[in-house]
């Protein structure tokens, strides 16, 4: 498929709201670049094509995005929710650091564990 405005409409039209992300699936051979510049000039035209609906966060690997879910249509942003505070990144670490306690974390750390 070709990546262009009308692609786009075609496909928030029929599926509906999408990150960049999911859209870039639809277009093979296109960088997540292609899709996000598409987006923006639909976004910057004189009757925006194309809006911020909402903000999800995607883990990826060991980080986590803030992604935009765009939509038809030329209404106003949502707002982007606000960054985590370091408490809240204190308590994320913690808990998946908790998580893989009790896996041994080499051969030596379960030889060690078996031992005593």
């Amino acid at each position: 498929m070709d990546l262009s405005h009308a692609a786009v409409r075609d496909l928030l039209r029929t599926i509906g709201p999408m990150t960049s992300a999911e859209l870039l699936k639809f277009f093979p051979g296109r960088s997540l670049r292609d899709v996000s510049s598409s987006l923006g000039k639909m976004r910057g035209l004189a009757r925006p094509q194309v809006r911020i609906h909402d903000w999800v966060r995607e883990a990826d690997g060991q980080k986590c995005y803030l992604r935009a879910v765009y939509a038809l249509g030329s209404g106003r942003d949502a707002p982007k929710p606000p960054t985590f505070t370091n408490a809240e990144r204190t308590r994320r670490y913690k808990a998946k650091r908790a998580l893989g306690r009790g896996v041994p974390a080499s051969v030596w750390d379960w030889a060690a564990r078996m031992s005593s």
